[in-house]
């Protein structure tokens, strides 16, 4: 048995299968979360390093900072958004209700031309849903949004 295991059945920690963002404090369930990745950012950068290309480097990652700093604002003023992690080129987000997947798309379209890297998106019911939802845009060629109900 692992150590884990033992402290979730003494109830020190949270149980297995539940995030525990789901509830807030006004007692509202979170059933819809959005997974936003970049595409390509990290190989963006890599090569530009590989080519010792410091100083475009530099500005390359400052304009995916400015993208997703304008993302996570943009995102962050939707009713009921809820951030859970904004870092990198990912940004994972909750919502009470089913978010817009023409607002997303608009989103997408902003992140495109302030750093002229795609986005790719998965939506679905609990991280794990919006994390294979973006798995499966990915595996279609990334500069998707892929949503799911179950």
């Amino acid at each position: 048995m692992s150590p884990m295991a033992g402290r979730w059945r003494e109830g020190r920690g949270q149980q297995p299968g539940r995030e525990p963002w789901r509830r807030r404090s006004g007692g509202s369930e979170i059933v819809w979360v959005a997974h936003f990745d970049g595409d390509d950012v990290g190989p963006g950068l890599e090569l530009l390093l590989l080519d010792e290309r410091i100083d475009e480097a530099r500005a390359y990652s400052r304009k995916v900072l400015r993208a997703m700093e304008n993302l996570t604002r943009s995102v962050s003023e939707w009713p009921g958004a809820d951030v859970v992690v904004s870092g990198g080129d990912d940004l994972i987000v909750c919502w009470e209700k089913e978010p817009d997947a023409r607002w997303i798309e608009l989103l997408r379209q902003s992140f495109e031309q302030d750093c002229e890297r795609t986005l790719s998106v998965g939506v679905g019911k609990s991280t794990k849903g919006a994390t294979e939802s973006l798995r499966r845009a990915k595996l279609q060629g990334k500069n998707n949004l892929v949503m799911r109900e179950d």
